[in-house]
């Protein structure tokens, strides 16, 4: 069942598991494994001696789960397609930028010593009078990777040319919210 539905019997949520290592996380965790008990021969990725709330832990990735979240030093023998040495990184979740205009990244830099009305009027609807859609598909690319640098895997955005904005999230993976635009 989806992890916003509790359990029937006792309408709330189930209690929390612990992995093998004693990590206490839940269904409501974004560590949280669904299939903890599937043996995995080899992991994509074992991230070492990285910090996730406080303590050190080992973290394995299985295609897009985490497969495992252990103590440090638990997982150093594990199989794997990549190591990376997690020492100088923490784990955390994600944020999600809730309202954007993805493309505006194209106008970074213009009339930004102007008033509000000025810098509307006179720099970016003129500018956005002439966005083509292909325009708003690269503007929207650049502003997800500059997300992703900083940890933003999804966005809420409303702005012109709505399918080429789909289209630069599908692409690049990440979660969108893509609204209209009303103006008048």
């Amino acid at each position: 069942s989806p992890p916003f539905l509790f359990a029937k019997e006792e309408n709330k949520p189930p209690p929390p598991r612990r992995s093998n290592g004693g990590v206490l996380f839940s269904r409501y965790s974004p560590f949280y494994t669904p299939h903890p008990k599937k043996p995995v021969n080899m992991y994509d990725l074992v991230i070492l001696n990285v910090l996730h709330r406080g303590n050190r832990v080992d973290v394995a990735i299985q295609g897009s789960i985490f497969a495992a979240v252990e103590p440090a030093g638990t997982l150093i023998q594990a199989s794997s397609k990549m190591r990376w040495d997690g020492a100088n990184y923490l784990i955390r979740p994600p944020f999600y930028n809730t309202h954007t205009h993805q493309a505006m990244t194209l106008f970074r830099g213009t009339g930004d010593d102007c008033s509000l009305m000025d810098w509307l009027s006179h720099h970016i609807w003129p500018r956005e009078n002439r966005l083509t859609p292909e325009a708003v598909y690269a503007g929207t690319r650049l502003a997800i990777v500059e997300g992703l640098h900083s940890g933003c895997v999804g966005f809420n955005d409303m702005y012109f040319h709505q399918p080429q904005t789909i289209r630069a999230a599908w692409e690049m993976g990440v979660r969108a919210q893509i609204g209209l635009v009303f103006m008048n």
